[in-house]
């Protein structure tokens, strides 16, 4: 009890920092071009147990052909949040899906899922610090309420915009858009 405590204190502080330091907008990003692709299948490879476990399936289809120019680790970072949830608070034999679009000198990414999806009176507030929708479900699941609030300071860095959509129980949209893609 005492190292699952201390686990969750340590992810707390974490979570803590890099959301300060994030806020603080004194951080430089470290840009750079990479296959947006590559990355996302990447930090699906980190979730292939929780996949499993969960018997949630996950499809990359944004094209082989998309390049970003932005912080590497930092939108590895983004996914890793926003898929996190989408396993977390989907269903028993679920459904994830990654795809991108095209809106004029922007890349907007979509993560969606067939999960249990979000209230509507809690959309407007999904990004806020330590907010979260089902206190008792996601302290249960070991989150923070800071990770969406942390992918919404990444995107604005980038110069990007973060949303959601989403039924309550039909599961949710979550997008970003970043600027200055490439194919």
């Amino acid at each position: 009890i005492i190292q699952e405590h201390g686990e969750r204190l340590n992810k707390l502080v974490d979570d803590l920092l890099s959301l300060s330091h994030l806020e603080s907008k004194e951080i430089l990003l470290e840009k750079d071009i990479f296959n947006l692709r590559q990355q996302v299948e990447k930090v699906i490879m980190g979730f292939k147990e929780q996949l499993k476990k969960r018997n949630v399936d996950i499809k990359n289809e944004i094209p082989a052909n998309i390049s970003i120019n932005a912080d590497k680790d930092k939108i590895e970072g983004v996914f890793t949040n926003l898929i996190d949830n989408a396993i977390k608070f989907n269903k028993e034999n679920g459904s994830i899906k990654i795809s991108s679009q095209q809106e004029g000198d922007k890349i907007k990414i979509i993560v969606e899922d067939s999960g249990v999806g979000i209230p509507d009176k809690d959309i407007p507030r999904i990004f806020e610090r330590f907010y979260r929708v089902d206190k008792a479900r996601s302290r249960e699941l070991g989150g923070t309420g800071l990770g969406l609030s942390i992918v919404k300071h990444i995107i604005e860095l980038h110069k990007g915009s973060v949303s959601v959509e989403s039924v309550e129980g039909l599961g949710s949209k979550f997008w970003f858009t970043l600027p200055n893609f490439t194919k």
